[in-house]
């Protein structure tokens, strides 16, 4: 991807050159929304922070958000690979709570 084109994803530029580029978005979070309700925004309120500090912490930068997808730039490969994993496995461990509160409150 030429420099231009990461200028004009965001106002966040990026020096031209190689990098790795990272998508994410919510798999049915419309049928998500319709589910958690009022919840919701929390949800993704924390969904985008586990995400943004993951990155961040892997050296990458997020380019752009929309709703529940992101956009991120990595230099090096290895980085955001590893970021890709962290943000997968912390993922997992959020739903898996979050379904375990779930089944612990519903009715028997």
């Amino acid at each position: 991807m030429n420099q231009s084109a990461v200028e004009d994803a965001s106002d966040t530029a990026v020096a031209s050159g190689d990098y790795l580029l990272f998508f994410s978005d919510i798999e049915g979070s419309t049928r998500l929304l319709e589910r958690a309700g009022d919840q919701y925004a929390g949800m993704l309120h924390r969904h985008r922070q586990i995400i943004s500090d993951l990155i961040t912490l892997s050296n990458g930068r997020v380019i752009g958000t929309e709703g529940d997808s992101f956009f991120a730039a990595f230099e090096v490969a290895d980085d955001g690979l590893r970021a890709a994993v962290s943000i997968q496995r912390a993922l997992a461990v959020v739903t898996c709570a979050l379904s375990a509160l779930h089944s612990a409150s519903a009715p028997t």
